[in-house]
């Protein structure tokens, strides 16, 4: 009997010291099925960002890189993400997918002088664009700013009556009739004629010098010729 349970507790032992060889295998097993997975997705998903690439679908070739590198993150992913923000005018994200490249790629790697320059390059255009775009709001917003000034000015004077009392017709409106110096005028003309009617009354054989046109109108009492 007791060589029988000897036995027994032989196998069970053997039995437990296999087990965790076996589990491991499993799981190595089952690492390298789920790794060969989603190196088949990944490269599945660069030939389709190739050729969106090719086509010039820049940022559909983007975020099918990006969704190969979330399966299988190879530097080399994200020298072509840097490569279509080139293309697509971001500037800004291409030089910091280009800095990235250069972070996770090992001194010789192919591409990695390339992607030195390209950053440089890239921070350049970044600033040159961001400058540029600064400076046209900052000139949409002196335009803006002088339209509404012009409007402004435009609806108050349209509100003001048309005559405020500053000009000089306005001031003569304004004072009394009889210090205007037309009245004056007048007055002294018509002064001036009254003496000369008064002459003639006094002069009776003094002839008319002046006769509307085309008549021979007379001073009533004076005959011509004398």
């Amino acid at each position: 009997m007791n060589q029988k349970f000897a036995f027994i507790a032989a196998v069970t032992m053997l039995a437990a010291s296999v087990l965790p060889v076996r589990v491991a295998a499993q799981n190595k097993s089952t690492t390298s099925q789920s790794e060969k997975s989603a190196v088949a997705k990944a490269r599945a998903l660069f030939q389709q960002a190739q050729l969106a690439y090719s086509l010039g679908e820049f940022q559909k070739a983007s975020d099918l890189y990006t969704e190969a590198y979330k399966l299988k993150p190879l530097p080399g992913f994200l020298f072509n993400i840097a490569q279509c923000y080139k293309q697509l005018g971001d500037y800004r994200q291409a030089a910091f997918a280009f800095g990235r490249f250069v972070d996770a790629s090992k001194p010789g790697s192919p591409n990695l002088a390339d992607a030195l320059v390209l950053r440089q390059e890239m921070l350049q255009k970044a600033q040159a664009k961001e400058e540029a775009e600064r400076k046209s709001k900052l000139e949409a917003a002196t335009r803006r700013a002088e339209a509404e000034r012009v409007a402004a000015k435009e609806g108050a004077s349209a509100a003001s009556p048309a005559n405020t009392g500053t000009g000089t017709e306005e001031i003569a409106q304004a004072k009394p009739w009889y210090k205007k110096w037309w009245v004056w005028t007048i007055v002294g003309a018509a002064v001036a004629g009254g003496a000369a009617g008064a002459a003639v009354g006094l002069t009776p054989q003094a002839r008319a010098t002046h006769t509307p046109s085309g008549s021979d109108y007379t001073v009533p009492g004076l005959a011509p010729g004398k």
